[in-house]
């Protein structure tokens, strides 16, 4: 476990804990904090909500995950947002986490619809986190703004339970579903991600080296 640990404290080239732009955020965020719990806390409510939710970016662009690179655009899709709170926690010794799973959107824009031609998000991104000794699910996915427009139950997280995306909106319809879970991983894994994704979306990959 404590080899774990370790593991998922280090920078890797996606999830770059080491780029001066993540410890500066990181220790701006949390420096006047004492528990982990807070900090964990403090800083999924600024990827959540400082960071735009937009699944209309360049998906094979595989630089554009980086977490330095994602902040200083200030948008990205679930995985984008998710390495983005791993290399923060990792910044102030949480150990951290990636974890996918297949989930079905019942309210996805229309246009998004028909880009996807499908409601399976296929490797879909979030984040773990250890906190007192539990490995926390943690979701940053959808900011504010896009849930108070669009009746969605924002996310909530109290650094001490799991805070997953909700199955219904405010008004009760359907709205996700966890169908398939994929594992956690100290890495992205990037090769079994674009597998899939080709397997499900390869009209929408295109040049996997472009840039958005």
């Amino acid at each position: 476990m404590n080899d774990d640990l370790e593991l998922c404290l280090q920078p890797t080239h996606l999830i770059d804990s080491d780029s001066q732009i993540v410890i500066d955020k990181a220790i701006e965020l949390t420096h006047d904090l004492d528990t982990t719990s807070a900090k964990a806390q403090r800083l999924f409510y600024y990827v959540r909500d400082s960071i735009g939710y937009n699944p209309y970016v360049q998906m094979a662009d595989i630089e554009a995950f980086q977490a330095s690179i994602v902040m200083q655009k200030g948008k990205g899709f679930c995985i984008h947002k998710a390495i983005v709170l791993a290399a923060l926690a990792r910044v102030v010794g949480i150990p951290s986490k990636l974890v996918f799973a297949n989930i079905k959107n019942h309210r996805s824009p229309e246009k998004l619809m028909q880009l996807m031609k499908t409601d399976l998000f296929v490797y879909h991104g979030y984040t773990e986190l250890y906190v007192d000794g539990k490995w926390l699910k943690v979701t940053p996915s959808f900011d504010l703004a896009l849930c108070e427009e669009n009746d969605i139950i924002p996310t909530e997280f109290d650094g001490k339970n799991h805070a997953v995306l909700h199955k219904y909106d405010r008004q009760g319809r359907l709205h996700i579903e966890y169908i398939t879970y994929h594992g956690s991983f100290a890495d992205v894994p990037i090769m079994d991600m674009l597998q899939a994704w080709s397997e499900s979306y390869g009209h929408m990959l295109g040049n996997v080296n472009s840039s958005q």
